[in-house]
């Protein structure tokens, strides 16, 4: 058995079902193994920005480990954004790099992978001889899976080649990380249970890590009890679906309404939430007075409040169930801000209540789109968004019933890597119709990919925020009084670029074309919606973002 082989099968070992990628020949012999021999899944993308989206995507919708293959040298540095990407946001990931042989040194393709992964903050398992690589795998893999963030497998050629002296290549036994020792004492969980019971206003605030943790439900007890609103993150968004006192996410990609009551709240219970700049909108969410109970791996501080603080440190799912625990042995209910005329207002609360359209006669308004689309779309569907000026649309309006049905590739700025995620999604949920929101400037950055939905027919629905420019850097230049012609572009017609890989395309250029769509069936693969935009109206968050005092 060839090392190649023998990583193939330390994979499989793994449970690892999928693979994606873009095959070059550092890593041809390791697929055609993987596919011919194993009989095993792959996934191959027309971009290597794709292939590791592919993988992002995956994890998220799923929690499992996404496994991706590229060749050395460009196939490499072609992967760089999207691996970024996916380190920012803490996605579980193994690549595995394909490199030159050591005779091969100084060809076009050479190129120094230790340095560049360094340079991405990601971590390299070297297969360096032939009595490890099965070993090295395992390790990897478990150091993906532990670390929280992508690990690169770096394989050369010469290597790949060599007999497997399989004697004493053991992958061992699986390292635990030691736990640390709480310091959370139970007069802390009877301070935070205090705070909670005695708040007029309380609201809870869930981000990625109360996903993760699966808190959900005991959150909404403790919502219950103290009378408490419930609002996430954007990364958690999705939680708590359909209980009539979620206001929906907190911060600038936020409804006016959940930023208001939040302002009111005079303590929150924080978990699982970094509560960055855009979620607290520059420190100005919460009230000056308000009081924090914080539960964190790691409680950062949270800005502007200069109430009482009790942060509650460490994993959110073994604390919260006890911090209920305190509450529910207080025998008391808070009604706190569940009153009858609160409920009568978020049941008849309609997002376009608080939209002045843009008057464009020949060109939609993206929030009412928006809107529109959550009603006609398919209700079991998944949401992905790409970057872009659009990109809150979707986050403030698409309605989606839990948490891993909702990717946002926000973390890196970059714009182009939604169709990636999105195919990864629906890897992830066969079958299932995943949405996928991106821009003209994104989409043209990887309509490659388009045809790679086609080949896999897979049911994406892809709504195409045209505004036929740049959007945010036109917006920018808009607010600072520059000349915006270097960020528009000529119309381009999407779906007829579409239907010439092998897609429906239709275009949209009033909300009454929507009507026509009827039932997708989405059977046959995947349909762009090529939806006309107008540029007469500014994001809320990019104000936030550029504007300057």
């Amino acid at each position: 058995m060839k090392v190649f082989e023998a990583i193939a099968n330390a994979l499989n070992e793994a449970s690892v079902s999928e693979i994606f990628g873009l095959m070059g020949d550092g890593n041809l012999k390791l697929l055609t193994y993987w596919t011919s021999e194993m009989e095993k899944s792959y996934h191959g993308t027309r971009h290597e920005s794709a292939a590791i989206s592919m993988a992002d995507g995956y994890f998220r919708a799923t929690g499992e480990v996404g496994v991706c293959t590229v060749t050395q040298g460009p196939g490499v540095t072609n992967s760089l954004t999207a691996l970024i990407t996916a380190r920012k946001a803490g996605s579980q990931i193994l690549l595995l790099a394909g490199d030159v042989a050591e005779t091969q040194k100084g060809w076009p393709q050479d190129i120094d992978h230790m340095a560049v992964f360094a340079a991405a903050g990601v971590p390299v398992v070297q297969i360096k001889d032939a009595d490890s690589p099965f070993a090295e795998i395992f390790r990897a893999y478990r150091l993906a899976r532990s670390s929280g963030g992508p690990v690169a497998v770096n394989m050369p050629i010469d290597i790949q080649e060599m007999d497997w002296r399989a004697w004493n290549d053991e992958p061992g036994e699986e390292e635990t990380l030691e736990g640390t020792t709480s310091v959370v004492t139970d007069a802390d969980f009877e301070r935070a249970a205090s705070m909670l019971l005695t708040a007029r206003k309380p609201v809870i605030i869930a981000g990625r890590g109360a996903v993760e943790s699966g808190c959900e439900s005991t959150l909404i007890e403790i919502a219950e009890l103290t009378g408490a609103l419930l609002a996430t993150t954007l990364r958690g968004k999705g939680q708590f679906d359909g209980d009539p006192y979620l206001i929906g996410i907190a911060g600038g990609l936020g409804t006016n309404l959940c930023a208001k009551l939040i302002g009111e709240a005079d303590v929150a219970l924080v978990v699982g939430a970094g509560m960055n700049d855009f979620t607290t909108m520059h420190q100005t969410l919460l009230g000056d007075s308000a009081s924090v109970v914080n539960c964190d791996l790691a409680p950062r501080g949270i800005g502007r409040p200069s109430g009482e603080l009790c942060e509650l440190a460490g994993d959110a799912g073994l604390l919260i169930p006890k911090l209920l625990d305190a509450i529910s042995a207080k025998d008391i209910k808070n009604l706190g801000y569940r009153t009858i005329d609160l409920s009568e207002e978020l049941a008849s609360f309609v997002p376009e209540s608080e939209i002045t359209v843009a008057n464009d006669p020949n060109y939609m308004d993206p929030r009412t789109l928006t809107i529109r689309l959550n009603e006609l779309l398919p209700h079991n569907r998944a949401v992905v968004t790409d970057a872009g000026h659009f990109f809150g649309n979707p986050c403030t309006y698409m309605r989606i019933s839990d948490a891993r049905s909702f990717v946002c590739g926000i973390d890196f700025g970059s714009i182009g890597l939604g169709i990636g995620h999105a195919m990864g999604v629906s890897v992830a949920y066969p079958g299932r119709p995943i949405v996928l929101f991106v821009g003209d400037g994104g989409l043209h950055m990887s309509l490659g990919d388009i045809e790679t939905a086609v080949r896999y027919k897979l049911p994406l629905i892809i709504v195409v925020m045209n505004d036929a420019a740049f959007g945010s850097e036109l917006q920018i230049m808009e607010l600072w009084g520059l000349p915006v012609e270097l960020s528009v572009f000529p119309s381009v017609d999407y779906a007829s670029i579409a239907r010439s890989m092998g897609a429906r395309g239709v275009s949209i250029r009033t909300l009454d074309d929507l009507n026509e769509l009827g039932d997708l069936a989405l059977e046959e693969g995947p349909i762009v919606l090529d939806c006309a935009i107008t540029r007469k109206m500014r994001a809320a968050w990019l104000d936030e973002a550029f504007v300057r005092e």
